[in-house]
Formats: structure tokens, C-alpha cells, sequence
């Protein structure tokens, strides 16, 4: 499996392999593959049509653009795009009509040698996962840190190819009957380059494989030195010492780098055979950056990932110095799988106290996408164990160990030599056993199997010469001529005396310290059908949550152990009986192909939800959805500002604009067209002091105080005089403050707001819903409500809204030529108010005193259609800025509403992937409008109302 802790007993006793890596016995299918097309054409066709027919904003300047936009003018005719399209298309079809072809993203050159054909077939009918979706099926996509085949050169030059049976592969095997199916992982040595393309030729052919080659210097740092000697103890509560053995630091950012390193390398492998119908799925904790550089590369992948080991709390994990970049690669998956939800409570905590992010039971909200969050115990193949015990091979062997046992109680133990397995617990508990009970002494007897691991690392060392010694002392001490307590195997056993062992114990133990799930446990129960023997099972293994039948211990209880231990030998035929039942019930029931099905149908479900969500709320594009409607008339632009332009902070000091963002906002004040007005929960000296030197309109706490654009006097919008509230609220607020270390109160003329931005998050969260419900008793009968936002617990005046307050401004500008309106907005319900209130047509009209019959409103949806029938967008997009702008009458009025953050359902027309974007969005209109600036200072053309591409060109060049 891909990880160390899944307790596979049948992989260590076959083949003894150092846990964590991938394996899998492959069934032969038929029919064979079809054909997919060579790496010339898909660094070719991809490169044309997805890049023209998935990613338009990359013409426009719109969301998925990474690179700043330049001049609007730069985007392609949108006539001309589509006939670009459609062209392509056609060729599209006619290729697939010719024998098929691929949708994927063009590879990487670097990565990609033109020789990588995945079109080869094979006649034995392997490989038909690689290329089953090309019938247009969903096809998963399976990455892992290794194959689970892995790749030895020989002497001779020549390679061998090893596929080898694991926990993960296994679970696999349904998947694959039900959708098309192909595997990418390393393949566990450094191939030279002259062989690579032979090497990946034979692993997609044979195995439905796609290899990703490292070097033995990447793979050590990044595989030994970074997941073995940094991850895995951290996620098993294991503290990182400074140093390490040798005197060098444990943590050392080369590690780090060759992580990351193989990570994108892993994302380039994966982008060469992906297509816009696959769904990825990410395995364990070495590919844990992998979510979030695939989904840079497209938005729309499907991507799932899964956690093998256990997942610290928040206290264990913030040691680690990379978890800020560790956490948000994972939180670009789609779906976060773990085997408990002990793990996943953990998760969520982390993604609250480390990012500062809502969680919910079911996920977390990311970057305008809700993560979900969900529970995926792992199983065995519990057919695997019966077939085996029916074989005569496996009887036999069975009888020939009841007679070596014969008149002794059996006590199993299958473990790595791995410092979380908990075996010298496990050993300690047993002499405790014997001595505290000698009623077991020449009776009871212990096997440990114990496979070596890491047999080069000096802790290991260490830990195995332990465990020999404490061996060695139980056996000298209790042990005699015709009794041995203790027969301990350190070396792998095959799959058949591992079976037979398991069937003739009558206990199996389990001490692990901590275990992401552990199957030692579930394979046992399979093999207990007619013995019933008692499971003791550690209550830090992952699996101890699923297998309530079981005696659960602490293993750092060595007493309570060693009870554990006399009371399983001590049970009844019934008890025995009925423990068993409830364990094998379970084991029969959640089978590893269960899980694996389970997760995939989740994250199945999850696309066809992600795929309705980016189909109804389209990112902004500001050539198309901005430029073309400021061409006529003024423009009343509305910009909220906390959290819409700048991130939320507590104290006012730390929100003040960037430098980019105030030149924004001034440039595009300089237009005497554009209305901007921007609203704030703060108060007026903080919006003076931030904003005080732009032509803009600035709206204080909430609305209610107000200052036009041009203007230095305030007004009250709504007429709040009445402050006698205020003595009855400040104590309940003070109160708290001082109870709630990082707290802070900020009290204005007319609001006032309680900020917890700086507090512990889940304390801050329950102090505020304890201020709500005393404020709620307080304030009854005041003219006063109380609202609570992001952090923040607010008292305001009633009868405050943003909807009240822009339609004050919007009576105040009635009679003036408005052929524009844009409200940027964040995501709190004042603001989903504002986005209802824009899509209302009569009632807007209403409150800018229009005509029906004269002036309409068109929301964004509609496009914009004038009484003529004509589209007002413009067949050619002009500046539409300063002089050259008609200020008329226009006959088409549009509203347009944008949210910052993605939301599934929301009333805003357009979104703006986050405040950064945000602001890039206002650099751009501020850029326009700094050209149409030099315009009027020499201006080209005479006639204003159209703009040549020569002039266009000229402009931009007196810009630059």
C-alpha cells in the first residue's frame, strides 16, 4: 500500500518489503487497448484548442489568466474565436472518426521526449485502462509515490519487472472492472535515459503504468529525507529532534526542495496523459503539494487525495516549519479522504488554527470552494484469506503447528521493527503477563514476527537492539529446557505460514503507539472463522474504531496490557464466540474494494457538482463584462472594502490600502465619468486617512454617514442620532474583551464592533456566540441589532443595510446619464442583498426615477440588448474612457453584481477568485483609464466616438 501503517501482514510475509510502497497483482483483461495518439499531436492539438476552447480568459485578461493583462485591445474578436473553435472541432472529430484521439493538456517539453506513443497496444490484453477512455468513459488516474511494479536492472544490462501484491492494489481491483483505469508512480530505481522510453513503453503496455523517473539523489532526499525522517514521525506524534544522529538538522531545506521537486515532476507526468474527463487520485503523504499544482495547471480537474497514516493535532502539527505549504497543497483537492474521523477532526482543526479557515463537519471553505471532508475506513480482500485457508498446502501446515504448540496458548504479534508498532510495549506487557500470573507460565507463548525496516537509520538500530535484549532477558528468565515464552522471527515469513499462524493463534496483539488503520488486525479475523480467537488491539490504531469486538488497550499502560492479555486467555467458548462475530461481520462487510469504491463514487459526485458550479457563475472578464458598457454615460462603481479589496484585520492600522491598490482607485477617480464609491465598516477618520486624497465616495460604518465623490463634508444617509444604547452595550463588550486574550473592541460614533481576528479560533468562536446570546438578552428592547460576521460580532442601529444605503446615491445621481452600474462585493448577506437588489429591474428603475419605455435594465445574464434588437456590446471593444467618450443618453442600462470568492449559490452575476484578483481587476480599468489620460492630452483622432487599431497601438506605446 502507500503507506507504512496499513498493517498488510500478508505483504511483509511474502515478499518482506520496508512497508509504504505500492504494490499489485494486475488480472489480465481483454480486449486489448485501441490507439491513443503520439506525443507529436498532443503537443500539438491541445496546445491550439484546449488552450483556445477551455481557456478564453486568457485571450480577455479573465479569471485563469495568471499573467497581469495588458490593453483590453490585446483580446482576440470574439467572432473570430469561435470560428477558431469550431474549426478546431471540426478537425477534432474528423481525427477521432480516423481512429481516435487524446484530449490531453500538451506535455512538457522537458518531460515529454517525442518518442512517449501511448498509442501501442498489446496483444495479451494489457493496458486497457491507459485507453478505455477514449470511448469518452471516466477514467481514473491513480498516482502514488511507487508503482506497484517496481523496475531492477541486471547485470546484464537488461530489466526485470516485479509486481508485487498490496493492501492498495488490491482495493483497487473493482475500480478497475467498473472504469477505465492507469497508475503513475515511480518505479523505484533511477532509470538511465537511454532506457526510459523502453521502460515506459513496457509499464503502460503491460501494467497500465506511467512511470515518473527520479534520480537516486531526488528520490533519497526527497523519499528518506523528507517523508521517512520528517512526515512519517510527525504524523505518528513523534517530535523532530534539532539534529539528527550524525550532527546534522533534522529538517534541512534541501529536503524540502527535492519534496517539492518530485511533486512537479510528478504534475508534469500527469498533465502529459490527462483529459478533461479524468479524475485524479492522490495517495498519501509524499504527494501531499500534487492537489494544488495540478489544479494551477487546470481548474476544472477532478482531484481527490487520501491519507494512509494518522493526522496530528494542530498542537503536534504546527512543528512542522513547511505546514503552511503542506496544508494548502492538500486543500486544493476536490475530496480529502481519511480512515477515521479522529483524523479528519484533527485536519479541520488545523485548517481553523493554522489558516484560519470556516470548517464545518463536512469540509472546509478554501479559496471560494468548499473542500469536503470525509470518512473512508480501509479494508482487506477477505476472499484472499479464505480461498488460502481452503488450499490442502495451508491445512497442512496448520496441522503441523498445532502439534509443535500442542498444550500451549497461542499469543500473535505481526509488526514491523518500526518504532510506532509499540513492540517492546508489547513484550514487556507479556513478561508483566507471566509475572503478575504464573498461572501462564510454561503455558502461554508469544510469537512475534517482527520485519526488519530502515535497517540502516540509526534509531532503528538502536530500537532492534532493544527489542533483542528484551527477547533475550524474558526468555532467560522464564524460559526452560522444553519452554521457550518468546519465539521471535525477525525476518519475513510466506503468505502460507502467515495464514496458518494466524489460525492457530488464540490472541492476536496489537500494541501499536500510534497506526493509521493497522490490517494485522482484520486478517487475523478472517482467519479465526472456526477457532474465534481474541483480538487485543491498541486504542492509538486506527482501525481500533471500526473493531468494537476487540479488547482495547493503551499500550502505554503496560499493566493494563498485561490484563488485557490474561483476560483475552481467560475468556469463555461463548464469549469468544460472540466477540468474533461482531469483528468478522465488519471485516466481511467493509472490504478494501468497498473503500476504494466508496471514495471514487464520492469524488464522482463531487465533479458533476464542481462541473454545475463553474457552469453558473462564470469568472469576470473585464474586456468583455466591463469595457463595453463605459463607453456612454456615467458609471456608478460600488466597491466594498474589507474582504473585497483587502483582507480582514482587527485593528484599523493593519488594514490600510497597499500602495497598488490606492494608485488603482486614484487613477480611476481621474475619470470625471465614473462615480466610485467605497463602502466600509470602519469609521470616517480611518476612510479619510486611507482615501481622503482620491475623488471618491466614501461610505462609513455601514452607511450610516456619507461623503460624495468630490465633496469634504459628511452626511448622514439614514439619520442615526440616537446613541443612548451605547451605555448598556460597552460593558457586555468590555466583559469580553478582557476574557478573550487577542480580542479587541473598537468603538465608533454610530457601530460598534467586537473583533476577534487575533484570538485562539475555536475559543474566540465560542466566546462570540456567548456575547450574541447576552447581547440578545440585553438589547431587546433597544433600537439596536446585532450582527455577526467573519470574527467579528457587530452592534449597529436597526434598520441598516447595504441595499438602503445605495439607493440613497443612486436618488442622489437621478437626471444624470448612467448607462453603467458595478458592485463588487464580498460574501456576507448585506452584500447577496446588493447582488438581488441590482438583478431587480423594476425597482431599480424605480430608484433612479427612469422611464420604462425610454431607458431598460439589463442584467449581466441578458447581454445587453437594445430596442433596436442589436447587441449594445460594441463589434469592435473601444476605450471608452475620458473625452472620447459619448455622454449621451444610453437606451441600455447594465448592472452588473461580482462577488469575491466563489460560492455555489449566490445572486452575484460574476466572481473574482479572491482580494488579490480583486485588485488586479482595478489595475487594469486604472490602466485604461491612465491611457485615455495621455489621449486627451494629444489626442490622435478627431472623431470621438471610435478608436482605430493604429491609434489603439500608438496609445499603448505612450502608456508604456
Amino acid at each position: 500500500a502507500t503507506s507504512k501503517d496499513t498493517g498488510r501482514g500478508s505483504e511483509w510475509a511474502e515478499a518482506g518489503k520496508e512497508s509504504a510502497e505500492t504494490g499489485a497483482t494486475r488480472p489480465k483483461r481483454t480486449p486489448p487497448m485501441g490507439s491513443l495518439p503520439s506525443p507529436s499531436f498532443m503537443a500539438t492539438l491541445p496546445s491550439t484548442m484546449i488552450r483556445r476552447q477551455y481557456s478564453l480568459s486568457s485571450f480577455s485578461g479573465g479569471e485563469g489568466n495568471n499573467q497581469t493583462s495588458g490593453s483590453p485591445q490585446q483580446a482576440y474578436h470574439e467572432d473570430q474565436i469561435i470560428a477558431q473553435i469550431q474549426e478546431l472541432q471540426m478537425r477534432l472529430l474528423e481525427l477521432r472518426n480516423d481512429g481516435g484521439s487524446s484530449m490531453a493538456h500538451p506535455p512538457s517539453e522537458q518531460f515529454a521526449p517525442d518518442e512517449f506513443d501511448l498509442s501501442q497496444s498489446d496483444t495479451t490484453g494489457h493496458g486497457g485502462g491507459a485507453t478505455d477512455a477514449m470511448n469518452g468513459d471516466t477514467r481514473l488516474i491513480v498516482v502514488s509515490n511507487r508503482l506497484p511494479v517496481t523496475v531492477k536492472k541486471l547485470s546484464d544490462g537488461s530489466y526485470r519487472f516485479e509486481e508485487s501484491a498490496g493492501g492498495v492494489v488490491s482495493a483497487m481491483e473493482r475500480v478497475r472492472q467498473e472504469m477505465s483505469f492507469v497508475w503513475v508512480g515511480w518505479p523505484g530505481d533511477e532509470i538511465d535515459s537511454a532506457d526510459q522510453e523502453f521502460i515506459r513503453s513496457r509499464l503502460l503496455q503491460e501494467h497500465d503504468c506511467v512511470p515518473v523517473f527520479l534520480t537516486d539523489d531526488c528520490a533519497d532526499k526527497y523519499y528518506n529525507g523528507f517523508c521517512n525522517d520528517i512526515l512519517w514521525p510527525l504524523f505518528h506524534y513523534v517530535p523532530l529532534s534539532i539534529v539528527q544522529v550524525d550532527g546534522e538538522r533534522r529538517f534541512d531545506f534541501k529536503y524540502w526542495q527535492a519534496y517539492s521537486t518530485a511533486n512537479h515532476l510528478f504534475a508534469e507526468v500527469i498533465m502529459q496523459i490527462y483529459r478533461e474527463t479524468d479524475i485524479v487520485w492522490v495517495q498519501d503523504y509524499h504527494l501531499m503539494l500534487l492537489p494544488q499544482l495540478l489544479r494551477k495547471r487546470t481548474q476544472r480537474m477532478s482531484v481527490g487525495f487520501f491519507l494512509h497514516t494518522p493526522f496530528p493535532s494542530s498542537e503536534v502539527y504546527r512543528i512542522l516549519p513547511v505546514r503552511k505549504q503542506i496544508l494548502e497543497g492538500v486543500l486544493h483537492a476536490d475530496l480529502i479522504g481519511f480512515h477515521t474521523y479522529e483524523y479528519a477532526r484533527h485536519f479541520l482543526s488545523v485548517c481553523t488554527r493554522i489558516l484560519g479557515l470556516e470548517t464545518t463537519p463536512k469540509g472546509v471553505e478554501y479559496m471560494g470552494r468548499f473542500i469536503d471532508v470525509g470518512i473512508f475506513p480501509i479494508g482487506i480482500d477477505p476472499d484472499k484469506f479464505e480461498r488460502e485457508l481452503g488450499l490442502p498446502d495451508v491445512q497442512e501446515r496448520i496441522g503441523e503447528m498445532r502439534r509443535k504448540f500442542a498444550g500451549k496458548r497461542v499469543l500473535l504479534g505481526v509488526d514491523r521493527l518500526d518504532y510506532i508498532k509499540g513492540v517492546p510495549h508489547k513484550l514487556l506487557a507479556f513478561e508483566t503477563l507471566l509475572t503478575r500470573n504464573p498461572e501462564w507460565k510454561g503455558t502461554a507463548v508469544l510469537v512475534q514476527i517482527a520485519i526488519p525496516s530502515r535497517t540502516g537509520v540509526e534509531e532503528y538500530k538502536k530500537l532492534a537492539s532493544e527489542t533483542h535484549e528484551l527477547v533475550g532477558r524474558i526468555n532467560g528468565f522464564f524460559g526452560s529446557v522444553d519452554y521457550i515464552p518468546i519465539v521471535f522471527i525477525n525476518q519475513s515469513v510466506n503468505f502460507q505460514d502467515l495464514c496458518a499462524l494466524y489460525s492457530v493463534a488464540d490472541v492476536c496483539v496489537v500494541t501499536s503507539i500510534r497506526d493509521g488503520m493497522n490490517l494485522v488486525s482484520y486478517e487475523y479475523v478472517m482467519c479465526q472463522v472456526e477457532n474465534h480467537g481474541v483480538l487485543v488491539l491498541s486504542e492509538f490504531a486506527g482501525s481500533a474504531q471500526s473493531l468494537s469486538g476487540a479488547i482495547r488497550v493503551n499500550p502505554w499502560n503496560i499493566e493494563e496490557v498485561a490484563s488485557g492479555l490474561h483476560e483475552a486467555l481467560s475468556k469463555n467458548d461463548m464469549d469468544r464466540g460472540l466477540k468474533h462475530w461482531k469483528l468478522y461481520r465488519y471485516v466481511k462487510r467493509y472490504t478494501a474494494q468497498n473503500w476504494s469504491h466508496s471514495f471514487v463514487s464520492e469524488l464522482r459526485n463531487r465533479k458533476q457538482r464542481v462541473d454545475y458550479s463553474f457552469a453558473s457563475t462564470p469568472p469576470l472578464r473585464v474586456d468583455i463584462d466591463i469595457l463595453p458598457w463605459m463607453k456612454e454615460g456615467h458609471r456608478v462603481i460600488l466597491l466594498n472594502y474589507e474582504g473585497t479589496l483587502a483582507h480582514p484585520r482587527a485593528l484599523v492600522d493593519r488594514l490600510a490600502p497597499g500602495e497598488t491598490l490606492h494608485r488603482a482607485v486614484a487613477q480611476m477617480a481621474m475619470e470625471p465619468l465614473n462615480q466610485i464609491y467605497i463602502f466600509s465598516g470602519r469609521s470616517k477618520t480611518a476612510l479619510e486617512s486611507w482615501f481622503g486624497d482620491c475623488r471618491v465616495g466614501l461610505v462609513a460604518e455601514h452607511g450610516t454617514d456619507y461623503r460624495a465623490p468630490g465633496e469634504t463634508e459628511w452626511r448622514e444617509l439614514l439619520g442615526f442620532r440616537d446613541g443612548s444604547w451605547r451605555h448598556e452595550v460597552i460593558p457586555i463588550l468590555q466583559y469580553f474583551t478582557e476574557r478573550t486574550p487577542g480580542s479587541y473592541l473598537e468603538e465608533k460614533d454610530k457601530v460598534i464592533t467586537w473583533h476577534y481576528f487575533d484570538s485562539d479560533p475555536q475559543f474566540g468562536s465560542w466566546q462570540s456566540k456567548e456575547l450574541l446570546a447576552h447581547l440578545a438578552e440585553a438589547c431587546a428592547s433597544l433600537p439596536i441589532e446585532v450582527m455577526s460576521g467573519y470574527k467579528i460580532v457587530e452592534v449597529r442601529p436597526v434598520g441598516l443595510s447595504r441595499v438602503s444605503v445605495v439607493q440613497r446615491i443612486l436618488k442622489d445621481h437621478q437626471g444624470k446619464d448612467i448607462s453603467f452600474i458595478l458592485a463588487v462585493g464580498g460574501s456576507e448577506k448585506s452584500d447577496e442583498d446588493l447582488y438581488t437588489f441590482l438583478e431587480n429591474e423594476s425597482e431599480l428603475a424605480n430608484v433612479m426615477n427612469w422611464n420604462p419605455t425610454e431607458r431598460s435594465v439589463v442584467p449581466a445574464e441578458q447581454g445587453g440588448v437594445t430596442s433596436q434588437g442589436n447587441s449594445s456590446v460594441p463589434e469592435t471593444t473601444s476605450l471608452g474612457f475620458g473625452s472620447n467618450a459619448t455622454v449621451g443618453v444610453p437606451t441600455v442600462v447594465k448592472a452588473l453584481s461580482c462577488r469575491v470568492g466563489k460560492a455555489r449559490n449566490s445572486a452575484a452575476n460574476r466572481y473574482i477568485r479572491d482580494c488579490d484578483r480583486a485588485v488586479q481587476v482595478l489595475r487594469e480599468l486604472a490602466s485604461t483609464v491612465s491611457i485615455n489620460i495621455k489621449r486627451v492630452r494629444a489626442p490622435i483622432r478627431t472623431n470621438p466616438r471610435s478608436v482605430s487599431t493604429e491609434d489603439i497601438s500608438a496609445l499603448r506605446n505612450q502608456s508604456r
